[in-house]
């Protein structure tokens, strides 16, 4: 049986995070979408070697855009998962919101995705509804192995605990092939050297 690009942000929000607890909040597009960057590029490998009912799972696909990697999958597959009940999404004040309102906004008009009205300085949390919890507890987290789980939880953690400036500072320095086309990559690798 195939994982989804789908089933995997389910299982993100559904993760253990800085909390402990399962489906802690995971704040706005941008840290959800560099997770999932950040899973395709260390975890899925050893991910997939478990042995569980989910042979095989179908990523994300991502590409080089004004804020780093992005995904159009990634934020088509929130929309869908909000429309459906399954996630909820809740404004928050963030002080970085600016930049992950403008990323929005210029993917939005270029791929059609419907929620193109973002307000600016304003992010949002994401996390499982009731609904959207027991579908991802029954049918997809108790499938995955007690290491596939936990690499979930630690990610997850390491996302939920990190500044949003520390994780784009991660990924910038990491994974350079994926800032080419960054409005910030100069201002952001330069805080690093």
């Amino acid at each position: 049986m195939k994982l989804t690009s789908g089933d995997l942000l389910l299982l993100f929000f559904y993760a253990k995070g800085e909390t402990d607890n399962f489906n802690e909040p995971i704040m706005g597009r941008t840290r959800l979408v560099k997770m999932g960057y950040v899973f395709d590029k260390e975890l899925y490998k050893d991910f997939i070697k478990e042995k569980t009912i989910f042979d095989d799972i179908c990523l994300p696909e991502f590409f080089a855009w004004d804020f780093g990697p992005m995904s159009k999958d990634m934020l088509q597959d929130l929309e869908f998962f909000i429309k459906i009940n399954f996630v909820k999404a809740i404004d928050e004040q963030n002080t970085f919101a600016f930049e992950e309102a403008q990323e929005f906004s210029s993917l939005a008009e270029e791929y059609s995705l419907e929620d193109a009205q973002e307000q600016e300085y304003v992010t949002q949390k994401y996390f499982l509804s009731e609904t959207g919890r027991k579908y991802v507890e029954v049918n997809l987290y108790n499938n995955l192995s007690g290491k596939q789980k936990q690499m979930l939880d630690n990610l997850k953690k390491r996302f939920n605990q990190a500044s949003l400036t520390k994780i784009i500072e991660y990924v910038y320095k990491t994974y350079p092939e994926s800032t080419v086309k960054s409005k910030i990559a100069d201002k952001v690798l330069s805080t690093l050297n």
